[in-house]
């Protein structure tokens, strides 16, 4: 019995893999293509500017760039986080909230929080629903949700399995008990006999 659900969880696994791959080339087909490793188009060596004389919001994140490419993730986030508060201007926020989704849903990132990407994708949708990011950040959304409905599918088939795996030890007892019995009673037959 235990070998049957093993069987059925794998079957289900490959084909849950195999749809969800589809839906994410599906959705990302549909968006333009975005460098994760070199989020401006400005090179992360570039030294960073006062912010009187930025012109563009990507060289607000010439340090958070080198950060996110360099695998700090966590500081890459802390200093989008930083420039996010600080700024006063829309455009930059905008950047900021979006790169702040990308960090933290980022799959490379050990630190990352689906919860928290999909909270902050969910503010951006509200506050920039006409953002050149838009499209991205519901694709993203909708992956996170994905994500979100996948890993409390896993927890209900864990919390399951626990289930089906406990009524499968009592069963094996009571077959050992059974078995016992029946070589009792086998022994108390040959002494009759």
């Amino acid at each position: 019995m235990s070998l049957l659900l093993m069987m059925d969880w794998n079957i289900g696994m490959k084909i849950y893999k195999t749809y969800f791959f589809l839906f994410l080339l599906l959705c990302t087909s549909c968006l333009p293509p975005y460098d994760l490793k070199n989020l401006s188009s400005r090179s992360a060596s570039a030294e960073v500017k006062n912010p009187e004389m930025i012109s563009s919001p990507d060289e607000f994140f010439l340090n958070t760039d080198k950060l996110f490419h360099d695998g700090k993730y966590r500081n890459a986030l802390l200093d989008t986080r930083r420039i996010y508060e600080e700024t006063h201007n829309r455009e930059v926020e905008e950047e900021a909230l979006f790169r702040i989704i990308l960090i933290q849903s980022y799959g490379d990132n050990p630190n990352r929080d689906y919860r928290e990407a999909g909270r902050v994708a969910r503010a951006f949708l509200k506050n920039y629903p006409e953002s050149k990011h838009s499209q991205e950040v519901q694709a993203i959304l909708l992956l996170l949700e994905e994500i979100h409905r996948s890993e409390a599918e896993v927890e209900t088939l864990r919390g399951y399995n626990a289930i089906q795996d406990e009524k499968i030890q009592r069963l094996m007892q009571d077959i050992r008990k059974i078995k016992e019995i029946d070589l009792q009673l086998e022994e108390q037959k040959k002494k009759l006999e």
